[in-house]
């Protein structure tokens, strides 16, 4: 779907760290993972999770093969990596040998799958049941691209704070300085996040702090029936969709179609409306019109600083209440802004120079979100009793 922004581009396997010089970020395909994770089997698991940390995909890793390298490694930090390998790819075009090559539908056939679409938004989900869910979080936060040794270092004193961007966006990230992790990313927390729904809404406390603020500053914000809901109907009535392509889902073959849009969103903290630039994909069962995928890519300015914010979502059957829905499994959350004030700045500048940086290094946090223990609510759901519900545990 879209290309990965990195410092620098080598062949091979090794890292090099020079001062002066930024270091590697590996871009790599999903059959050279394969091989890179066949070679780090009997390696121990500080060493397999350095290697992964170095190295991004320029594919998205389906589940099915993600699973089957989870399955070859025991390891919690090389385990750790490679699930950031696979979030990051959540947004990527799949291999062309993962796609299904049959013919694409003419206009008609397309345009009778996304009045489906609509019709199962507009109709099905309403009649939905309230349910509960848990939401287990695990937040990384690091680099988009590895940083050369000397610049980590000079970031980490007080004089170099100060070349920082100030962390200022209580809307979009955790109150803080940026971190500079031991891997290219790294766990900073795990929650567990009880959820209520009511006819296709999230019920929760609202928190400043959105979807990538620390869990202790409030509850999760982000509503994957939500976003749908105002989504859709801007794909399926506006004529912003197109045709992509057919893929595999574990509800069998699904139509893919390509979106863009500028759309206007207001903060969470009441300030100006940036507009924005989006673009995603909407995976939908030709057959009923259910969404099985969801990406979604925006990208705005602010603060003279490019802003990235991507979310992919994921849905499976779950049975509930003697039916047969389509609720989220996995949901992928990642931003990205720069860490570094703009060259203009004339104190900075020389910190380009001396890392020959065309543009500042970009901090990213990124959430894996995995949903479970799907339950009927039966008594009256009450959207302030939610608030505080959410359990935060095993932070780091």
């Amino acid at each position: 779907m879209r290309g990965i922004a990195v410092l620098v581009l080598v062949a091979g396997g090794a890292f090099l760290a020079s001062w002066g010089k930024p270091p590697v970020t590996q871009l790599i395909t999903v059959a050279q993972l394969e091989q890179v994770m066949a070679g780090v089997r009997g390696d121990s698991d500080g060493s397999a999770a350095k290697r992964l940390s170095q190295m991004r995909l320029t594919e998205r890793l389906s589940n099915a093969r993600l699973a089957q390298l989870q399955s070859q490694i025991t390891g919690k930090h090389s385990r750790e990596q490679l699930l950031v390998i696979a979030d990051e790819s959540a947004f990527l075009d799949l291999p062309v040998e993962d796609r299904i090559d049959d013919p694409e539908p003419d206009a008609a056939a397309q345009a009778a799958m996304l009045a489906r679409t609509a019709t199962y938004f507009k109709d099905i989900m309403q009649e939905w049941p309230n349910f509960s869910a848990l939401r287990e979080v695990t937040r990384f936060e690091g680099t988009a691209t590895l940083l050369a040794t000397g610049l980590q270092d000079d970031l980490g004193t007080r004089m170099g704070a100060a070349l920082l961007r100030s962390p200022a966006a209580p809307n979009w990230e955790c109150p803080r300085a940026p971190r500079l992790p031991t891997h290219r990313l790294d766990v900073i927390e795990r929650a567990t996040l009880p959820v209520i729904y009511r006819r296709g809404h999230a019920l929760h406390a609202f928190s400043p702090g959105g979807e990538f603020a620390c869990m202790q500053h409030g509850v999760n914000t982000s509503d994957e029936f939500s976003e749908m809901h105002l989504l859709v109907p801007l794909v399926t009535g506006g004529h912003k969709a197109a045709w992509s392509h057919w893929e595999d889902s574990a509800e069998g073959k699904i139509a893919v179609f390509r979106f863009s849009a500028a759309v206007s969103y207001t903060g969470s903290v009441g300030d100006e409306e940036p507009i924005v630039n989006l673009t995603g994909e909407m995976g939908v069962n030709p057959r009923d019109g259910s969404v099985l995928r969801l990406v979604e890519i925006r990208r705005w300015d602010r603060n003279q600083a490019a802003r990235e914010y991507d979310t992919a979502v994921e849905f499976g059957a779950v049975a509930l209440g003697g039916m047969r829905l389509l609720l989220p499994a996995r949901r992928v959350a990642m931003f990205q802004t720069p860490i570094l004030k703009p060259a203009s700045d004339s104190a900075v500048d020389g910190y380009y120079k001396k890392f020959h940086l065309e543009k500042s290094p970009l901090q990213e946090y990124l959430n894996d979100v995995r949903f479970g223990e799907y339950r009927m609510v039966v008594q009256p759901v009450d959207a302030a009793a939610t608030t505080g519900a959410a359990v935060a545990t095993n932070r780091r």
